[in-house]
This record gives C-alpha cells, structure tokens and sequence, in this order.
C-alpha cells in the first residue's frame, strides 16, 4: 500500500480486509485487529483522513473484498456524514462534499461525504462509494480512474462505449448515460463523472473512466 500511510492497517490484506469493504466507526480499526497477550487492540490511525492512494490493477484484485470488483484507481478514506441516506451510500452510488459546519469549505477539511439527498449540490461530486458504509462512520472511495458505477431504471438512450456519465437528476446517487456529447450540446458539464467503458444497462454496475476531477479539491497528497 501507499508509503504515505501511517495507519498500517492499510499494509496488511488480511481475510476480511477489502478496500471496498471498509465501515469503522475509528479510522484506525481499518484491519487492524491484532492478537497481543492474549488482548485484542487496534492501530490508532495518524491523521490519513482524507489522503490519496493509487492502486495498480495487480494491487486492486489483492485489495478487492468480495465479488464487487475494484480496479486500478485512485481512492480516498473519508468520514461519511451522520446525516446521510443510509440507501444512498452503496456500490457503485455517488459520493458527494458535503459541508459540515457553519464555515465554507469545512466538508473538505474534514473529508466528509454525503448521498445525493444530504448534498449541498449535485455538482459538488467527490467520488463514487464502493460498498455499503454506515452514515457517522469512516470508509474509502475512489476518486478518480476507472470505477463501477450504479446506472438508473431506465437509462436515458441506450448506453454505449464511450458515452459520457453524469449523476441522475432524479436522486438516489444513481449515475445515467449523456449519449455521445458534443460541443454546444446543452450538458450540464458539472454533474458529468466520466465515460463509460463498456455499454452500460439499467439498474447495473458497469465500469467507467472517472476524470480526476471529483477529488481533485477534496483530498491530500
């Protein structure tokens, strides 16, 4: 795993341990149960909130959890927020900033994300969840590269290769097919996460090239 982790719970693939299985309540319990005399403790995490990681395609199938593929991307631990919909914080569902305090900009110091409902915007997209993570309590994201997305009930055209992807307007964090966009085509160029890789079907999980401009604002070195 990435030198600029602290944390080594983020060195070990134990069984159980999965990028996309990540939903602790203390970032420092990320895998990092240990047996010591006969006592249980846990790694206390040194401030990796909110650092980035890039995982080669080799490293992504040592880290995947489960069936849910994870891919060669970049990806990011954050805190999702306590008041998000627990529906909307899923597989494959959009993350996005969301602004904790009473001053601007206190969701990126804090890392803090949110399901479409509890967004301050649908444009402020941080990234794309990979598993189910309990609101309140801490997981990993990715931020950029390619990434399973949740497409809508009925997709808008029919999706093809190489279609742009944008958040679906009408809520959940689902993601919906823009077509192949041209200039000057009206597109709400800030809800666009990326571009498919294979045609995308209705209510699936299809792979797409995120740009790395969900966490580009929202992450540290």
């Amino acid at each position: 795993m990435p030198r600029n982790f602290s944390d080594k719970s983020f060195w070990n693939a134990a069984p159980g341990f999965g990028v996309n299985n990540v939903n602790v309540a203390t970032l420092g319990e990320v895998n990092a149960m240990l047996a010591l005399a006969g006592a249980t403790i846990a790694y206390g995490s040194q401030d990796d909130l909110g650092k980035r990681f890039i995982l080669s395609e080799a490293e992504a199938s040592i880290y995947q959890y489960g069936s849910n593929a994870i891919y060669g991307a970049i990806y990011q631990p954050v805190y999702v927020d306590s008041g998000a919909t627990a529906a909307e914080v899923a597989v494959g569902k959009v993350a996005f900033t969301k602004d904790t305090g009473t001053t601007a900009g206190t969701g990126a110091k804090t890392y803090a994300v949110t399901g479409q409902g509890g967004a301050d915007a649908v444009d402020l997209i941080a990234g794309v969840f990979l598993n189910t993570i309990t609101p309140g309590n801490y997981g990993i994201i990715c931020v950029g590269g390619k990434v399973a997305v949740k497409y809508r009930n009925t997709p808008s055209g029919t999706p093809a290769v190489g279609d742009y992807v944008g958040v679906f307007s009408g809520g959940g964090g689902l993601v919906d097919s823009l077509g192949a966009v041209t200039a000057n085509s009206g597109v709400a160029w800030g809800l666009v996460i990326g571009r498919s890789i294979t045609a995308g079907s209705a209510n699936s999980l299809t792979p797409v090239e995120m740009g790395f401009t969900a966490g580009c604002a929202f992450g540290r070195y």
